[in-house]
């Protein structure tokens, strides 16, 4: 159903009252008179009550930071007792050490603490797999939570009921909701008399950002349909006001004018979302996925994100009659920096305690690991690049290669880059945090065709660069489209133009092999069930090397491994 059909088709639940007003005529020197407000809008602004929402998302498993945003919770708290909405828009556990061994159960333990009231599924929460080290099921697994391979998702939600529910009302299974303990599509709560209803979604890219073995059966429907569903029967249950926590996201440069739209990004999934709904269907959304900021109204819609990492948290308050559940006024705020010892509502941000006990365990359990020496020294910052060739991208393929020498080339994805590496010593935590999943080795087998398209459709496309070694790539407009030469070989190996009909090796990590960011695997894949995270070979070559790592050797300026005609994306060679 197009957004038209479907605003006509919901239009008579959402339509806010048409109000009217007459004025007399004026001389035309005159100014015309300035509208007076009715006994009935005096009376309900008098009695009016704040809310205010408080939205997160993106923490991705820094539990560090969570202690000094229970310190502003609390001040926003103190200065409206009773009247706070806190939720989060997914992707809480996985990226870091002190999260990622408890499989998440540390964040969940701290979100409790921090009193969210629900939180939404984003796609790496699928990215555990079965409960235990396993990141995806292995043949011959006995029946049980470790042969489930939603089962470390279906743990934690468990985990939570009776503090906050797990919302995600745009997820199917075999086609039909998920009957996961404590998930829902939507949630009721109350604030200040006033019932409010809370609505999960996750990005319509989850599963191509997910493993595929961890998928296997889920569906996911398009977020304004699941939205504006739910939205109806929460309003139908007594919801005054709705509120939506999506997994899906956008980027404003700017964010001190809600209204300025001129520095976001037009086509982001969560504005083409608020376009589609019903008009007045919900009164906010808590975006994410894309650690970006936001905080706007989209189609009548305040839509607000604040990046990613806990470094900041969104609000919006609203102003509203109890009586009707009416929005009588919003603002909508630039998103908040969290940072210790200053001031919020009046208060010091001090580190909340009961936030930092619940942490403690996790972070006490991960200091000793965090800390160990790799033994080498990084001459200068490898910062982890999305979209860009980098030399850190660089240099995990190249260490790939080396795990296998009998590869002709190593490929990894640039959404598997999640931190720079700093200069100094490197420690086993900063290798953790740049390569935080548990994604095992893979091989490949395909023709020079079928990875030259990969690499060109990869190159086009809207998702992370794809890193290589073993091979380089030389790019051209050729017709408006990009062409591309792939050359093997290198410093150690003589160079050779990949032909169609040529058997390429290809180490990489499982994510790639089985389909991730729409790589296209060969026809013999082989993955490392029962062997480590890639990250821990990679980690063992660096400790048996030692010596120092210079940036510049793995991105020399001017000698790339991909050349291209212009910026990666669909617009290389034209429009």
């Amino acid at each position: 159903m197009r957004a038209v059909s479907l605003r006509r088709a919901l239009a008579s639940t959402f339509l806010l009252p048409f109000l009217a007003a007459c004025a007399a005529a004026s001389p035309p020197e005159a100014p015309p008179p300035r509208p007076q407000p009715t006994a009935s809008a005096v009376v309900a602004k008098a009695r009016a009550i704040e809310l205010t929402l408080v939205g997160t998302s993106d923490l991705h498993g820094r539990l560090a930071t969570l202690p000094l945003l229970g310190g502003y919770l609390s001040a926003i708290r103190a200065k409206n007792p009773g009247g706070v909405v806190l939720v989060d828009a997914g992707d809480m556990f996985q990226g870091t050490l002190e999260s990622n061994s408890n499989e998440g159960a540390a964040v969940i333990g701290a979100y409790e603490a921090l009193g969210y009231d629900a939180v939404a599924i984003g796609n790496h929460e699928l990215d555990y797999g079965p409960v235990g080290p396993a990141s995806t099921v292995h043949r011959g697994a006995a029946p049980g939570p470790d042969s489930d391979p939603r089962g470390a998702i279906k743990a934690r939600a468990a985990q939570a009921r009776g503090a906050f529910p797990v919302l995600a009302a745009n997820l199917l299974e075999d086609n039909h909701p998920p009957t996961w303990p404590n998930l829902a599509p939507s949630a009721l709560i109350t604030r200040h008399g006033v019932s409010i209803g809370l609505i999960g979604v996750t990005t319509m890219g989850t599963l191509k950002s997910s493993i595929a073995a961890n998928v296997v059966g889920v569906q996911v429907t398009p977020l304004a349909h699941a939205i504006a569903a739910q939205a109806q029967a929460l309003r139908a249950k007594g919801a005054r006001i709705v509120i939506v926590a999506a997994h899906a996201g956008g980027e404003c440069a700017k964010n001190d004018a809600p209204a300025d739209l001129s520095s976001c990004d037009p086509a982001a999934e969560i504005f083409e979302v608020a376009r589609e709904l019903p008009a007045g269907a919900v009164q906010a959304i808590v975006a994410g996925h894309t650690h970006k900021s936001i905080a706007h109204v989209v189609a009548g819609i305040p839509i607000i994100q604040s990046g990613a990492y806990g470094a900041a948290f969104g609000r919006v308050d609203f102003t509203v009659d109890p009586t009707t559940g009416t929005v009588l006024a919003t603002r909508v705020h630039p998103p908040e920096p969290v940072s210790a010892g200053g001031l919020y509502e009046g208060a010091a941000t001090a580190p909340a305690p009961e936030v930092e006990r619940a942490i403690a365990p996790a972070i006490e359990g991960a200091r000793a690991k965090r800390a160990e020496s790799l033994g080498v020294t990084l001459t200068g910052p490898f910062p982890a690049k999305y979209r860009d060739e980098s030399a850190l991208g660089n240099l995990v393929a190249s260490l790939l290669l080396r795990v296998d020498p009998a590869m002709d080339v190593a490929v990894t994805n640039g959404g598997g880059l999640r931190a720079d590496l700093a200069a100094g010593p490197l420690t086993y935590g900063s290798l953790y945090d740049a390569l935080p999943f548990e994604n095992r080795l893979a091989r490949i087998t395909m023709t020079g065709k079928l990875l030259r398209d990969a690499l060109q459709h990869n190159l086009t496309s809207k998702s992370g660069i794809l890193s290589i070694a073993g091979a380089r790539v030389e790019g051209r407009c050729a017709g408006g489209k990009l062409a591309l030469d792939v050359f093997l070989g290198g410093a150690k190996k003589p160079e050779r133009k990949l032909a169609d009909g040529d058997r390429v090796r290809i180490i990489t990590n499982e994510f790639v092999a089985t389909g991730g960011d729409d790589f296209t695997a060969g026809d013999q894949v082989e993955i490392d069930e029962d062997g480590p995270a890639f990250r821990e070979p990679l980690a063992a070559l660096l400790t048996k090397q030692g010596g120092a790592l210079k940036p510049e050797e793995w991105l020399s300026p001017g000698k790339p491994r991909i050349r291209l005609p212009g910026p990666m994306g669909p617009a290389i060679c034209g429009p």
